[in-house]
Order: structure tokens, then sequence, then C-alpha cells
């Protein structure tokens, strides 16, 4: 638990013996001691203003203890298993009719056990991976600044997307805030379609097509998502 200052484990988290415990329980275990350390910076030093923004506390710490490991001890391979658990557990409960958007609507403090789930953990971390990712190599620098300004203090999503924005500035016309913010505030995700056509010159123009895979949400065709494509020819 990651108490301020004091963080607390069960002894067998910290005393895992190495000798008779497999490798999938060590590796959980390095994991927990990296998102409880994690929080002492997400959560702890910067504190979300509202409820509504719990995916700054536990969606960064998932993030940050696979990001910690994989620096740490490589031989992990933590991000593919991040894949495989992790993203795939997102998506998997993301698609359901059920799902929330990862920056929900709190009314009132006896409704916040609803928001610690699925979403805001795991769908939480994959919105950090993609803003590290969008930032690219201003990542840092980004959070840096973030925690500086708004240590000992109160933060809302919208604080950390300034920030950004202040660092980055526009990548592939668009800022940060303006890549994440439906991602945070859409619930479920898009299934992106590929289609190609020849013009009358001969040149191939390829059609991409976003089809929302969120079922049982009626105004789930309305949403749209930004994606960044790479491609190699």
């Amino acid at each position: 638990m990651e108490n301020w200052g004091c963080i607390t484990f069960y002894d067998k988290v910290l005393l895992t013996p190495e000798t008779n415990s497999t490798n999938e329980l060590i590796q959980r275990n390095a994991r927990s001691v990296a998102h409880e350390v994690a929080h002492m910076w997400f959560g702890n030093l910067v504190t979300p203003k509202w409820w509504d923004d719990i995916w700054l506390n536990e969606g960064f710490a998932r993030f940050a203890e696979h990001h910690i490991l994989a620096e740490l001890r490589p031989e992990y391979r933590t991000w593919d298993k991040y894949d495989m658990q992790v993203f795939a557990m997102a998506i998997m409960v993301d698609s359901r009719p059920t799902t929330h958007a990862v920056q929900l609507e709190v009314p009132s403090a006896d409704k916040l056990m609803d928001i610690f789930d699925t979403i805001s953990y795991a769908k939480g971390s994959v919105c950090c991976r993609m803003l590290a990712s969008f930032t690219a190599d201003k990542f840092y620098e980004c959070l840096k600044q973030y925690m500086d300004k708004f240590k000992w203090s109160n933060a809302s999503s919208m604080d950390l997307l300034s920030v950004c924005d202040e660092v980055v500035g526009k990548r592939f016309s668009m800022l940060p805030s303006e890549f994440l913010t439906p991602w945070l505030k859409q619930p479920g995700f898009p299934r992106l379609e590929i289609s190609m056509e020849q013009a009358d010159d001969g040149q191939y123009i390829y059609k991409f097509t976003q089809v929302p895979v969120l079922k049982g949400v009626a105004d789930a065709q309305d949403f749209v998502w930004p994606i960044l494509v790479n491609s190699v020819s």
C-alpha cells in the first residue's frame, strides 16, 4: 500500500525465495513493488484533483511498473507480457457494453470504488504508453515539468496535457492534448479497416476507416479517435 513515506507490503512480496518460487511469481512481486514505489510520484507527490482522474494514479503506476522492470530486468521481457496481459485485458473489457471512459464522472465519494477497475488500471496505462509514444524523447521532460509544477498539490488530466502541449508543441499536426483526450473521454476503441483503390492515373489510394468495436452503445458510431499509422515499404 502506497502510504506517503511508508509503503507497506506483505513480507512474502519483499522476501520472495528464488529457490522454490516460479519465475512468474518473482516477476509479479517485482511489479507490485515497482507499482507502489511509482505511487510516491503518481498519487502522493502529485494527487488528482478528483476521483474522475484516478487513471493519473493507477494508470501511470501500472505503466511505470512495467517501464521500471524493463530497465532493471530486461530479461523479464516485461513489455511482451504487458501486451499479452494488460493490453489484452484492456481491449477485452473495453469492447463490452458495460465499459466506461477512462475519465469518468464521479458525482460523489461514495461511488469512487466503482472506478477502481480494469479500465482505470489497464486502459489507463495504455493511454500512458500512447502518450509516451506520442511525446517521444520529450516524455520525461513532460513528466518532470508536470511534477515540478504540481508537486505537493493537486492536478487534473488537463493539467498534465497542458504541460505536454507546452513542452512538445504540435506533432503530426496535433497537440498531445488533442491526441489523447478522445481516448480518455470516449469508451471503447476502433477497429481500423484499410482498403486500396486505384485512381484513374494508376496511383493506388489507401483508405482508412474507423469502425467502433464497442457494441450496444447508441452513439458509439459518432466517436472518432486520433490514430497514428506507420508504414513500411
